[in-house]
C-alpha cells in the first residue's frame, strides 16, 4: 500500500485569455476547473492509473493507494467525489472551512502563466495530531511507501513533515518515505532522514542557498544533499 499525504489540497481554476492586460477589462476565452488538486492527490491519480512500467493500469496492475491529509467541510465533496469517480481510496481528516482555490491565468499570446494561490483555511492543533495518528495507523497496517508533498495550511507547524518522518522511523517498520517540499519544510524534513527527496532547482536553492546555473551545478547540489542529509534523490 502507498499513502499519499496532501495537507493543503486545492481547487485549481485556470482562466484562458487571448492576452493578459493588467489594470484593464479582460474577457475570458474559457475556464477549466480541476476539483481535485495538490501534489499528493496528483501522485495518487498517476499511481492508480499507471503501473510501475509506465503502461496504463488495469485491475491487475493498478497500485493500491490511499489519499490522506486534510479536507474541508464546506466544499470537500468536490475533492472526494472526483477521487471516488476515479476509484481512488481516501481517508482525510475533516476540518471546518473550505478548500483553497488556486487561480491560474494563461496568456495565450505568449503562453505565460500567472498563478494566484490562496493559503487555505486554518487547521487546529487537534486536527494536526489526528492526521499524524491516522498516518501511523496505516503504517502499522503495513503501508510500505509514504509520500509527503506540498505546502501546509495556516496553523500547521512548519516541522510537520519532520515529525511525521520521525514518527515512522521510530517504529522500525520498513516504510519508505518520499519528501517533496521546499524551504523550511524541506530543510527540516531532510534533517529527519527521508529515504528519497524530489527537489527541483528552486527547492534545492531554498535549502542550500545557491542558485544553479547549469545542469552540472544542479547535479552537484543534489549530491551535496545526499552527503549532508543522507537522503536519496
Amino acid at each position: 500500500m502507498i499513502i499519499t499525504v496532501t495537507p493543503n489540497p486545492s481547487i485549481d481554476k485556470t482562466i484562458y485569455l487571448s492576452q493578459l492586460q493588467p489594470g484593464r477589462l479582460n474577457r475570458v476565452i474559457k475556464t477549466r476547473l480541476d476539483a481535485a488538486a495538490g501534489k499528493g492527490v496528483n501522485t495518487a491519480m498517476v499511481l492508480t492509473q499507471t503501473c510501475f512500467g509506465g503502461a496504463p493500469a488495469d485491475a491487475a496492475t493498478a497500485l493500491p493507494v490511499v489519499c490522506l491529509g486534510f479536507n474541508y467541510t464546506d466544499n470537500g465533496a468536490l475533492l472526494t467525489d472526483q477521487l471516488d469517480a476515479l476509484g481512488i481510496a481516501h481517508d482525510f481528516v475533516m476540518v471546518p472551512g473550505a478548500i483553497r482555490v488556486n487561480t491560474k491565468i494563461m496568456d495565450m499570446s505568449d503562453q505565460s502563466l500567472t498563478e494566484l494561490n490562496e493559503s487555505g483555511a486554518p487547521v487546529s492543533e487537534a486536527h494536526v495530531a489526528a492526521l499524524r495518528e491516522r498516518i501511523m495507523a496505516y503504517i502499522r497496517k503495513g503501508a510500505r511507501v509514504l509520500t509527503l508533498s506540498g505546502s501546509l495550511p495556516p496553523g500547521v507547524p512548519v516541522d510537520l513533515y519532520q515529525k511525521i518522518i520521525t514518527d515512522v522511523k521510530e517504529t522500525g517498520l520498513p516504510a519508505q518515505i518520499i519528501l517533496d517540499a521546499e524551504g523550511e519544510l524541506l530543510r527540516l524534513g531532510l534533517s529527519a532522514g527521508p529515504d528519497v527527496v524530489k527537489p527541483n532547482v528552486y527547492e534545492l536553492s531554498t535549502v542550500l542557498g545557491q542558485v544553479e546555473t547549469t545542469a552540472e551545478n544542479a547535479a552537484a547540489q543534489a549530491r551535496q544533499i545526499v552527503r549532508e542529509f543522507g537522503a536519496g534523490i
